[in-house]
């Protein structure tokens, strides 16, 4: 399941339309959901004989299960396809901080106090359930096309998950 062989595949309801990105963890695919007919966004393990990577990808879906706060990426379910595990996720569909930097730099000022009031708040969020991300970067900051902020990527983050 490595790649972009997934594309045009149908797993667990979920229709596999196009890879979105490629990371450390694993891909991420564009894809529909088809009971409701809603486009998400579905993360593969790339080596799921790595058990090291299968514990933080665990990790990451027992943590994002657990939260709910409108700056931080919805989780709507996980699984395992062929021994190999998923996670889904809301589709924000716009760019990430990091390509917004480089397209558009030097930022206003108002873009910048706005963009980090939102991001404070999911981190503060994240901090009032005793979870730390230890990865927060421009690239793991997703900006819709309406303008919303919204952290993602929690492959690495830490902390005590019985909060909700």
């Amino acid at each position: 399941m490595e790649g972009d062989n997934l594309v045009g595949q149908r797993i667990d309801g979920y229709e596999i339309i196009g890879v979105l990105s490629q990371g450390g963890m694993g891909v991420v695919y564009r894809a529909r959901q088809v009971a409701l007919d809603r486009l998400v966004a579905f993360k593969v393990i790339l080596d799921a004989t790595d058990e090291d990577l299968v514990k933080r990808f665990r990790r990451e879906t027992s943590i994002h299960a657990h939260l709910a706060h409108p700056n931080l990426v919805k989780v709507f379910g996980a699984g395992v396809h062929q021994n190999q595990a998923y996670l889904v996720m809301e589709l924000v569909d716009g760019p990430t901080l990091k390509e917004v930097i480089v397209r558009s730099a030097p930022l206003s000022l108002g873009f910048i106090l706005s963009a980090m009031g939102s991001i404070a708040g999911g981190v503060a969020y994240l901090h009032s359930r005793k979870i730390l991300h230890r990865d927060l970067k421009p690239a793991n900051i997703l900006i819709s096309r309406e303008g919303a902020i919204k952290v993602t990527d929690f492959g690495l983050a830490r902390g005590d998950q019985t909060h909700s």
